[in-house]
């Protein structure tokens, strides 16, 4: 006798597979991002070393991601631990 799965038996390793996959996902693209991220730093700190004057990697206001990082200003900055260090540094 041939032992046929149901209908419910196929849809649990349909589910599984499907929740396996997508773990995969994930932690394929996280370790994307923090390659992308690795590689970032890595470049800030060569150009910060060089002399120039990089945009920060983390936008830190309104106006820095609007305008993709180019009036990015820590004096007038919209965030408040900007404002309030400023004057520190």
């Amino acid at each position: 006798m041939i032992n046929n799965p149901s209908g419910a038996d196929w849809l649990s390793v349909i589910v599984l597979a499907w929740i396996l996959l997508s773990a995969v996902a994930m932690t394929v693209q996280a370790t994307w991002r923090a390659a992308g991220r690795r590689h970032a730093e890595a470049d800030w700190e060569r150009r910060h070393v060089l002399g120039e004057r990089p945009a920060p990697l983390d936008l830190c206001c309104m106006l820095a991601r609007h305008s993709d990082g180019a009036a990015h200003d820590r004096r007038k900055c919209t965030d408040e631990f900007h404002r309030i260090t400023a004057d520190l540094a």
